[in-house]
């Protein structure tokens, strides 16, 4: 599915080589990819960017972090690159690497609560046209805890694909019927709002029935799921089938009905990165598998 993946690691962190990211990296092989692309970007004007001569000391941390990538088989690069925005960089060195997958942690270095995404993270979600696979970070807010951990193992494991059944979500659909295989489970999830039931009497049926449609392409690859058809607000029904039924992924499109083009997220899938306590796989509408 995927082959190259790059991975934006902070190294500002206190052990950098025990990130939490880190250890979520050794599944992705489970989505095909092959080669890892790990970048640290330092914002410029930051006291310890790569213009006041760090850069050796950022390669060698990236390369602790690579090590066990290295023995586990993966091919893996590194890049440290000064700049003004992190976010536009990271996106820039995708490009020229030839990335198909980017990976980001759910947290920024100061994070105190669940319901966070850091600056960069939201700008990056906002602006990729690649499908971006959200790790979800558990935070600690307790002095006493040493270390935030991942919640990201057997990736992809049991997968949940939340749908609106819009052009945008098409990607995503075609990325989780591609994941199925002899005993997955990939149950498929569409949200109604009221708005829809008031608009098309007829849609709960419609919905069901497409819903049923994505399980019968799964089941052709041998995968095995079911669908759910919840009333509620998007997202936070989401958020809240991903949390009750023991999911390793959530599938969603890059874009939704409501997509909102500003700073802000305001798109279904960009609030459920900030809420599922998942990992959250966002497809652009022209991944095709």
């Amino acid at each position: 599915m995927f082959s190259t993946a790059l991975v934006a690691v902070d190294l500002f962190d206190r052990a950098p080589a025990r990130n939490p990211l880190l250890a979520c990296l050794s599944e992705l092989p489970n989505l095909g990819v092959s080669r890892i692309v790990l970048v640290h970007v330092a914002v410029t004007g930051h006291s310890h960017s790569v213009a006041f001569g760090h850069e050796q000391y950022y390669l060698a941390e990236l390369e602790t972090c690579a090590q066990p990538l290295r023995s586990a088989g993966l091919q893996v690069e590194l890049v440290v690159r000064d700049a003004s925005s992190a976010a536009d960089t990271v996106l820039e060195i995708a490009d020229e690497v030839a990335a198909d997958l980017l990976v980001i942690g759910s947290r920024s270095q100061n994070v105190v609560t669940r319901l966070f995404l850091g600056s960069t993270a939201r700008q990056i979600i906002r602006k990729t046209t690649l499908p971006l696979l959200l790790e979800w970070i558990e935070p600690c807010s307790d002095e006493a805890c040493a270390e935030c951990a991942a919640v990201c193992s057997s990736l992809p494991g049991k997968v949940l694909l939340a749908t609106d059944f819009s052009r945008h979500a098409g990607g995503a659909e075609r990325v989780a019927i591609s994941l199925a295989q002899p005993g997955r489970e990939i149950d498929c999830l569409h949200v109604m709002t009221q708005a829809q039931k008031e608009a098309i009497p007829a849609w709960p049926l419609m919905a069901r029935a497409a819903l049923e449609d994505l399980l019968r392409q799964i089941g052709c690859r041998t995968g095995i799921g079911r669908s759910i058809l919840e009333d509620g607000e998007p997202a936070e029904t989401i958020a809240l089938v991903a949390q009750g039924g023991d999911y390793s992924l959530v599938v969603v499109g890059k874009h939704g009905q409501n997509w909102i083009e500003s700073m802000l997220i305001g798109s279904t899938a960009a609030a459920v990165c900030e809420t599922a306590g998942r990992p959250v796989l966002m497809v652009p509408l022209a991944m095709t598998p």
